[in-house]
């Protein structure tokens, strides 16, 4: 019965890392999801920029669109930086959850076959 009671041990401390790795999982899918739809819009605006030229409009009236247009991209740069970093931390926080899963199993698994071991 104490091998069960310390194997149940393990199993709980090993299920609670992989919660949170679940957890980053979900941020990661959103996190990129923005990321995507800050790529698209970019894609957009850089098109509304290129067309902008071929307009036969009034060259005030192009200008302010213009650097509209540019402030916009120069925003969606900062964003996008902003949810690169948040991803490189979110898959970095997986790793560790990973790691701390794999080394609770391992240093159970070395408890449990050392001499002398209470386990």
């Amino acid at each position: 019965m104490d091998a069960l009671t310390s194997s149940l041990a393990v199993l709980t401390a090993m299920i609670t890392p992989a919660v949170l790795i679940s957890a980053s999982g979900t941020m990661i899918l959103s996190t990129s999801t923005r990321l995507g739809r800050i790529v698209d819009r970019v894609r957009l605006l850089s098109d509304r920029l290129r067309h902008l030229g071929d307009a036969n409009e009034d060259a005030e009236f192009l200008e302010e669109e213009r650097a509209m247009l540019y402030d916009q991209l120069d925003k969606l740069t900062s964003r996008s930086r902003l949810l690169q970093r948040s991803l490189t931390t979110f898959y970095l926080a997986v790793g560790v959850f990973v790691a701390t899963s794999v080394a609770i199993g391992v240093v159970a698994f070395f408890s449990a076959h050392a001499p002398g071991c209470r386990w």
